[in-house]
């Protein structure tokens, strides 16, 4: 009779002294910790915040305590000296409140990765790395900070960045290289592929190391099929949509006004997409606290009959008055509340931005002639961002270059911005075997059957010489 053999998995668990200390500002805070204590760790997308509930009945932490004291907390098995988080304070609530039959004092903070939450970035990037990009980034706006470990990756992106928050810019680099990044408690930027680390030397087992399990499952209901990105280039919408064929239409609108072109829209959808039509399986344990928890790296979870496999940690946070610890399974589809909600659709906005629901755009923001058709054009100039007649000849003439779209062009809206804008005549060909059709600002235009076609090109003739034009764009579906 043939023997099937099964690979199997026996958990050990670790002897557990579970000893922790915390500190504010160097002094040892430990004895007066309460129960509603709580310091959180983890993924960059995730809320990385603390909030310490300190016993003060007789007064003696008053005004011990200030914005920017470093927290420290700490917790193993042994010796009680590994860190598991640090931070700075952010606030301290002066106001006494009695909690649990104490007077109490409650110091609000946040771990070291937050700092680049307020950092703003502007920076353009044109074929490098995703790890070089990083690197950069950090070492320009962070320069404290290291990158000791992050891992190379070699695909290659052109992104802009443009007054936007350091944080943001290192998960949208997440996003493109398919990775994971954490700042650890040495200020150390972590980043790596996901699903390239495992944790060995621990396991969340039920009746074990957790007590129970929660919400555990893949969420269906964040699922989408469909995601366009809104930008903004000058004044004018920046579009691009990708799908997957399906049934039923499952929608995401992700607003980023950083996103000042459809190049750059183009390059992040598909990511995006991907994201939102593969979500992972999430959840929550709650158990003994662990010292061996690294977040991004997938991790063991037994449940008997129910559950036994490795799954992504994003983060966890730790209550120390009862030795205890939430552990949660992958990222939450929205990033933390710290972070500002890229992925928000308002439709009161989206109306106003898209009301034809155009899918894609191609936009002009006139600081070059990068996508000018030079020896199809004359007599134009640009000048201090704004494209205008050089005063030569009956009139100033500009012929973009060819956008190749991946959808045929039926149907079209132009937008402008500028001064004068009715000295001038605007007219778009999205086939190059029919001729220019004359298009309106702001009116949705019918493609001419002989003009339907996936080789787009605008054209601006300029007659009045205080016309100025800032920005242009043929929104299109």
């Amino acid at each position: 009779m043939a023997r099937r053999i099964r690979k199997t998995f026996f958990w050990i668990p670790p002897d557990r002294n579970n000893g922790w200390s915390l500190t504010i500002n160097g002094v040892d805070v430990s004895e007066r910790v309460l129960p509603a204590t709580r310091l959180s760790f983890g993924l960059l997308t995730e809320d990385l915040t603390c909030e310490i509930i300190l016993e003060n009945s007789d007064d003696s932490l008053n005004g011990l305590f200030s914005e920017n004291d470093i927290i420290v907390f700490k917790h193993d098995y042994t010796d009680t000296s590994t860190i598991q988080f640090e931070g700075e304070v952010e606030d301290v609530d002066d106001d006494f409140s009695r909690l649990d039959g104490n007077f109490s004092l409650k110091i609000l903070g946040s771990h070291y990765t937050t700092r680049a939450v307020d950092i703003m970035v502007t920076e353009e990037y044109s074929n490098s790395t995703i790890s070089d990009i990083r690197k950069d980034l950090m070492g320009k706006y962070l320069p404290t900070y290291t990158t000791n470990n992050v891992e190379t990756n070699t695909k290659t992106i052109s992104i802009k960045f443009v007054k936007k928050p350091l944080l943001d810019c290192l998960i949208d680099l997440d996003i493109q290289g398919v990775e994971d990044s954490f700042i650890d408690n040495n200020k150390d930027l972590n980043s790596f592929v996901r699903g390239s680390k495992v944790n060995d030397n621990e396991a969340l087992v039920l009746n074990d190391s957790i007590f129970d399990i929660r919400g555990f499952g893949i969420d269906n209901t964040k699922k989408k099929n469909k995601v366009q990105i809104i930008g903004d280039a000058g004044g004018t919408p920046v579009l691009f949509t990708s799908e997957v064929s399906s049934d039923r239409v499952r929608e995401r609108i992700v607003t980023d006004n950083t996103v000042d072109d459809e190049a750059i829209a183009e390059t992040l959808v598909d990511s995006e997409l991907d994201r939102f039509n593969n979500p992972e399986k999430e959840g929550v344990t709650n158990g003994i606290m662990s010292p061996n928890m690294i977040p991004g790296y997938y991790t063991y979870i037994i449940v008997p009959n129910k559950v036994h496999d490795r799954y992504r940690v994003s983060r966890f946070t730790f209550m120390p008055y009862s030795n205890q610890m939430d552990t949660e399974i992958s990222s939450k589809q929205t990033i933390g509340t710290i972070i500002k909600d890229r992925i928000l659709k308002d439709i009161n906005q989206e109306s106003i931005v898209n009301p034809n629901n155009m899918t894609h755009s191609f936009n002009f923001k006139f600081d070059n002639f990068n996508k000018i058709d030079s020896p199809a054009s004359s007599n134009i100039l640009i000048s201090d961002g704004k494209l205008r007649w050089d005063g030569t000849g009956e009139s100033g003439i500009m012929i973009s270059n060819k956008l190749d779209t991946n959808i045929n062009v039926s149907n079209a809206e132009l937008r402008l911005v500028g001064e004068v804008l009715d000295g001038a005549t605007y007219s778009f060909q999205a086939n190059s075997q029919s001729e220019f059709q004359d298009i309106v600002s702001d009116t949705e235009t019918n493609v001419d059957s002989s003009n339907v076609g996936k080789e787009l090109k605008l054209k601006i003739i300029i007659s009045n010489a205080n016309t100025r034009i800032d920005s242009s764009a043929i929104l299109f579906k």
